[in-house]
């Protein structure tokens, strides 16, 4: 089911049917504590930052569905977005070093993730 943000935004692309498409490699995802992500600052400002609620999304194992693209955490040092899916290392490991933070906001910004 689709949010009135997803909706919106699909509508201005001129999109009249949507289909999520399935994430490759989600099972090589690592797995996701979901308690922790929830109540992580680092976590809610990137929400912010992409004009998402906790209510508008939906984590799993071992990605994070945030409608018109999935999260998908694994153990490289690099932030990657191909096919509809954000990779980056663990919010832990981006809190810890200052060059994967700027990749991220470098990688949201340049996909016209950030509103």
């Amino acid at each position: 089911m689709l949010s009135e943000r997803q909706f919106s935004h699909l509508q201005e692309m001129d999109i009249s049917l949507w289909r999520q498409r399935k994430v490759k490699e989600q099972a090589q995802g690592l797995t996701i504590n979901q308690q922790e992500l929830v109540n992580d600052a680092t976590f809610t400002d990137i929400l912010i930052a992409l004009s998402l609620s906790q209510s508008e999304i939906n984590i799993a194992d071992n990605s994070i569905d945030l409608g018109l693209f999935n999260w998908v955490f694994h153990q490289q040092q690099e932030i990657t977005f191909e096919q509809s899916t954000l990779r980056t290392p663990l919010i832990d490991e981006l809190k810890q070093s200052a060059s994967l933070k700027k990749q991220l906001w470098q990688c949201l910004w340049q996909h016209n993730l950030c509103q």
